[in-house]
């Protein structure tokens, strides 16, 4: 962990699409439907892009928590959780999201929960689960992906 350094969050700028997509790509995170307009940054008070994360639109009142990565050595610093508590505030719910199954913990602390059923997830989430189930063959000892829902944002005591 890198000492603590003051930072804000604030909507990215579009000279800052090949930083993001690059740490899109270095966080092995869904490449697809990447939108620098809906994409929100943590920035340290010496202007480094410490982290991200995105609002992606699925149609009707379906958004997705998405795209969220921090530099690894920024981790544990609170701006994963800062990330996710602005975009949930400037977000309408409910809000969605895919993950990786170990990081549902993290997740739930701001109120999403598993959704089990695929007949309860909007389409593109039916997709995503049902692809990664096949997908997952060829993986093998991979970690499982989570679906999650939330309603509203509860702030989380760290």
């Amino acid at each position: 962990m890198m000492a603590s350094e003051p930072f804000t969050i604030r909507p990215a700028v579009i000279s800052e699409q090949s930083l993001l997509s690059s740490m899109i790509r270095t966080g092995r995170l869904n490449p697809f439907g990447l939108n620098w307009g809906r994409f929100l940054v943590a920035e340290s008070d010496s202007g480094k892009i410490l982290g991200c994360i995105q609002r992606k639109d699925h149609g009707g009142d379906v958004r997705e928590l998405a795209s969220l990565y921090v530099l690894p050595a920024w981790r544990g610093n609170g701006i994963a959780s800062q990330l996710v508590r602005e975009l949930m505030r400037r977000t309408s719910v409910p809000l969605w999201l895919t993950c990786r199954s170990r990081l549902t913990g993290f997740y739930a602390r701001f109120g999403f929960a598993i959704v089990e059923e695929t007949r309860e997830m909007p389409t593109y989430f039916r997709f995503a689960w049902r692809l990664f189930q096949i997908l997952r063959v060829f993986l093998p000892g991979s970690d499982g992906l989570a679906v999650m829902r939330c309603f509203e944002l509860v702030e989380p005591t760290e």
